[in-house]
């Protein structure tokens, strides 16, 4: 047996072949690749606004007419209702989000989240209205103004009063939470002391 033999280099076939360098024209071709998705997506993104920004608040306008049926009882009514629980439900739901959060790898979390964006749409289509500049904007506030008189007067009034209310929720919401954590610490402490390792 040659004694030698064992001092030449194995050539390990399993071992994966290096990786070539990537040549320039690929590397630019592969981020332009991926500058013109993004431009696309952009420009797709900014249509959309556009659209839905001209017919999402006369679309609302109209829904709340249709409502109110220009009655001023009936607007005062339901632009307080629907302020005060879509502003209340989102400040709620934002601080369970808050309050959940690294738990269960971030699914309360993001779960409270979509809920407080969707529970909170109706007030984002009304300031829609009330904020915008656009065309369908003007209009919303004209349909408003004729069939759906003390919506919006209402609905800031319910808007304000309830993020005072959602306030003192979420207030009261981490003081049960740290006493909740406060009361197992005790109980793990005295755990401890009944059985001392």
């Amino acid at each position: 047996m040659d004694p030698t033999a064992f001092d030449k280099p194995r050539l390990d076939v399993d071992q994966p072949a290096p990786a070539k360098p990537e040549a320039l024209g690929d590397k630019v071709n592969r981020l332009a690749k991926k500058g013109v998705v993004w431009l696309v997506f952009i420009g797709l993104a900014v249509i959309t606004y556009f659209v839905l920004a001209n017919l999402l608040p006369q679309w609302w306008a109209q829904r709340i007419a249709e409502r109110v049926s220009g009655r001023f009882s009936t607007g005062i009514w339901v632009g307080f209702t629907l302020a005060f629980f879509c502003t209340l439900l989102p400040i709620v739901f934002l601080c369970l989000a808050f309050v959940n959060r690294a738990k269960l790898k971030y699914v309360p979390t993001i779960a409270f989240t979509v809920l407080a964006v969707v529970a909170a749409v109706p007030n984002l289509l009304t300031l829609s209205i009330v904020l915008g500049r656009t065309s369908g904007a003007y209009r919303g506030q004209f349909i408003l103004d004729v069939n759906g008189p003390g919506f919006r007067g209402a609905g800031a009034w319910g808007a304000i009063i309830a993020a005072v209310v959602g306030a003192l929720v979420c207030y009261y919401i981490w003081r049960f939470r740290r006493r909740g954590r406060a009361l197992a610490k005790e109980r793990a402490a005295n755990a401890e002391l009944r059985d001392p390792k």
